[in-house]
């Protein structure tokens, strides 16, 4: 039987909102322009303004059921337990864009490079977004890992990867789990969860699916959100792969609400 978020005539849904609320559509893109040239917004912070720190990658001596999470900027996160190290929609470029040139520019620096990294076992994808799905970002990962990293996705990511030379991408649809193993022998268990979410790249709508994650490593349960409106799944989530030690939530986007409700 198909699953209810696979569409008959291919590519995925969210099948628990009608199709008027799941999707938003050029005409409502123009209304939210429209409203922000009419809208006092606060202006941008000033770079220097903005709290930082240097992040401490290598926690010494995480005991068994302990979790580290260093937040990298946007869904960018180092995730480490005892003996595994995951880093979730890596994006270290100074845009979310397929230009160099134009896009959404970050206001600060990643707070480290790709270089300064520790090892990292495996990636986590939540979907093909430009702030989530960084080219430049994947392959400099894969320059510097190759093929000790693996790539956890969701459905419909092997060709993007392997047109980039990466092979080592293990797709999952919601529910499905695998077992992974680090270099140093160490097991961890990724999951991918439902979201309310919905993917874009270029002209391809939805033909990818997206997904949230649930992690099991060295002892430790996290929960990694993704990009996601709020939904009644969050229940079935944590009763099936919960409790977590650590829930990783998206909580930007949220403004205006009659635009981002069904998807962050």
């Amino acid at each position: 039987m198909r699953p209810a978020h696979h569409r008959p005539d291919g590519g995925f849904r969210t099948p628990w909102l009608d199709a008027a609320d799941g999707q938003r559509g050029f005409g409502d893109l123009m209304k939210w322009q429209w409203d922000r040239l009419l809208t006092s917004l606060p202006p941008d912070p000033h770079p220097e303004s903005i709290p930082t720190g240097v992040p401490e990658v290598a926690p010494a001596g995480l005991a068994k059921g302990e979790v580290a999470a260093t937040w990298l900027g946007h869904a960018t996160l180092l995730i480490q337990t005892q003996d595994v190290t995951v880093l979730t929609d890596p994006i270290f470029s100074e845009r979310a864009s397929p230009f160099s040139f134009a896009g959404p520019a970050r206001y600060l620096p990643a707070p480290l490079s790709i270089d300064e990294l520790p090892r990292v076992d495996a990636v986590l994808l939540s979907h093909d977004h430009y702030d989530h799905l960084d080219e430049p970002s994947v392959k400099a990962l894969n320059d510097r890992f190759g093929e000790t990293l693996r790539w956890v996705t969701p459905l419909g990511y092997r060709d993007w990867f392997g047109q980039r030379g990466i092979r080592r991408v293990v797709e999952l649809d919601w529910w499905d789990g695998i077992t992974l193993e680090t270099e140093t022998g160490s097991e961890f268990r990724v999951t991918a969860a439902p979201a309310q979410h919905w993917t874009r790249r270029g002209l391809a709508v939805n033909q990818r699916l997206w997904a949230s994650y649930g992690l099991s490593a060295g002892g430790a349960a996290v929960y990694f959100g993704g990009d996601s409106g709020y939904f009644d799944g969050y229940r079935e989530i944590g009763a099936r792969l919960g409790p977590f030690d650590l829930t990783i939530m998206p909580i930007g986007a949220y403004e205006p609400r009659w635009f981002m409700r069904p998807s962050h």
